[in-house]
């Protein structure tokens, strides 16, 4: 301060002492040539910084310096980007740029960087980065130290993914319905092989493969790898043990797996590798791409609890797999088991009072609508998805005319019948003021919609004189023709809107699974479908659960 405090003095005193000089006629001399100084580089700091929250990773290369871009192509400099986000599982950056020391042709800028990472949470990352005046403009010294410091001489980033074991599906008592069991993978050690010939015969027929594809499986692998082959059962294992033992290169390695006890596998579900077209849905929420996830059922409903919360440790290590630095480490959070409101000794005897015949029961508790029991035929084994579902019993599943996968009792939707009725009576007493006493003459044919449109009661010589409630536990057609006609006369969509009422025509609304709406048909519905208006006809066929009307088994329960 000393020394720029007297240089400022002198120039005063100068200044001051020279004012009589302006008298003096000597040519002054030329003013010095400006020399051009370099714009702000913390603006490109800032730009670099902006186009990498949008992943523009063309721009960033684009504000590198002529040196850098000589040292890194573009798509090495994207793909390093590319490749860190997807190890690190970053979905979004965020940077803010800190302080910016500039002098002369070169600069330093500091600046902060957020990573939002699926699995980890947010990784907060403090650097710094050098810019320098090339080529007439301003450009970052690039290295892939300005993702991490760390990132020097080959180093790589690592994630170490921790998953917890895969918690149980129970019935309302306890019971297991899909639980974590033991399965024996069958498998050939290349160089322990004496006779190949007799080792493929013996595999096929017990795995039920072709030999030429079980060779095909370790014909490139190394002596001494262990190459799996297939997976069986621990029963299938004892069953087969002392043959397959026997041959040199066959060898057993046990491997915990999902069981299923074989009931109830349209509520309970399977397990699914995670399809192409989902990929990036699934990792935004911390899977890395490759597990087997819930596709169907309670599995799919219950993924976020049976699953558990993923964790792991993200490093940076040597190309020799040393860790050199910890990022970022989160812990695994523990899964929790399902309690469904089935009872599986229920479920399995209504699942053999339904047999082989194809269709659907539900049964509820009154009392609280909880589902005791969900059954539908044909069905399917979800011991099948165990480890991953082979395309040969997939296209099984697909090509099979009973369409096993499908839930009949949520999907399936039919005409309800004189299950219907309920309905009807209850619009007929509330729309139409009908009491109980209210009388009816069956005579086992109804043709007030003229004789042409007759149509029979299912007790051909008929009910006689019957009252409403007697209507209704007698199932009696024609009583019911009538107040579909009657209904129809008060308004075409009075009936309609009772059965949307009591839940026909949209979903239940059961958590987590996929229901049919079904149909409750009227007049704009019969327009836009068919073309034609609303007939009382439709009413009259209405009034018995006929007609255009469909639902699920489980909207009637």
């Amino acid at each position: 301060m000393f020394r720029r405090t007297s240089l400022l003095l002198v120039a005063l005193i100068l200044i001051a002492g020279g004012l009589p000089a302006c008298r003096d006629d000597s040519t002054p001399p030329p003013p010095p040539t400006p020399t051009p100084v370099p714009g702000r580089a913390e603006e490109i700091a800032a730009a670099f910084l902006a186009a990498w929250e949008r992943n523009d990773y063309g721009l960033m290369y684009g504000l590198l310096t002529p040196t850098s871009q000589a040292t890194v192509t573009q798509d090495s400099f994207t793909h390093t980007y590319q490749a860190v986000a997807a190890e690190a599982t970053i979905t979004r950056v965020q940077a803010q740029l800190r302080a910016a020391l500039q002098e002369g042709e070169q600069a330093q800028v500091a600046y902060a960087v957020t990573m939002d990472t699926a699995l980890l949470g947010p990784l907060e990352v403090e650097n710094e980065m050098t810019l320098r005046y090339e080529g007439g403009r301003w450009g970052v010294a690039w290295s892939p130290q300005l993702i991490f410091r760390q990132l020097t001489a080959g180093n790589l980033v690592h994630l170490t993914p921790r998953a917890p074991s895969r918690a149980n599906i129970y019935d309302r008592n306890g019971l297991g319905l899909a639980v974590e069991g033991t399965m024996v993978t069958v498998g050939v050690v290349p160089g322990q092989i004496e006779d190949e010939g007799t080792l493929l015969a013996e595999l096929s027929r017990v795995l039920a493969l072709d030999p030429a594809a079980i060779q095909a499986k370790y014909a490139d692998a190394r002596p001494d790898w262990f190459v799996p082959i297939a997976d069986i059962t621990v029963e299938q294992s004892q069953a087969h043990y002392a043959t397959l033992s026997a041959i040199p290169g066959v060898a057993f390695r046990e491997k915990t797996v999902r069981a299923y006890n074989g009931v109830a596998p349209h509520v309970v579900g399977y397990l699914g590798a995670i399809p192409a077209e989902e990929l990036s849905d699934w990792q935004a929420l911390g899977y890395s791409g490759d597990e087997l996830v819930g596709r169907a059922g309670l599995e799919h409903w219950g993924e976020p609890y049976l699953a558990g919360g993923r964790g792991g440790t993200l490093s940076v290590v040597t190309p020799q797999g040393e860790v050199v630095a910890v990022l970022k480490d989160r812990p695994a959070v523990a899964s929790r088991s399902v309690y469904s409101t089935l009872d599986r000794e229920f479920q399995r005897q209504v699942e053999e009072l339904l047999g082989q015949r194809p269709g659907a029961v539900v049964v509820m508790d009154p009392r609280n609508g909880q589902v005791l029991a969900m059954a539908s035929y044909p069905r399917f084994d979800a011991n099948l998805f165990v480890g991953g579902i082979s395309e040969e019993n997939w296209q099984a599943l697909m090509k099979d005319p009973g369409r096993p996968l499908l839930n009949r009792a949520i999907q399936g939707t039919y005409p309800p019948g004189s299950v219907f009725k309920i309905v009807t009576m209850a619009a007929a007493m509330e729309g139409l003021g009908l009491t109980r006493q209210f009388t009816f003459n069956c005579t086992g044919w109804w043709t007030a919609l003229g004789p042409e449109w007759g149509k029979p009661c299912w007790l051909r010589t008929g009910h006689g004189v019957i009252d409403l409630v007697s209507a209704l536990t007698a199932s009696c057609d024609y009583s019911f023709y009538e107040m579909g006609l009657m209904l129809e006369g008060m308004d075409p969509l009075l009936l309609p809107d009772y059965a949307r009422a009591f839940g026909l025509g949209a979903p239940t609304g059961l958590d987590g699974f996929a229901e049919s709406a079904g149909l409750v048909g009227d007049n704009d519905w019969k327009l836009q479908t068919l073309g034609e208006g609303w007939a009382p006809g439709d009413s009259v066929n209405l009034a018995i659960g006929q007609g255009y009307l469909l639902v699920t088994p489980l909207q009637v329960a």
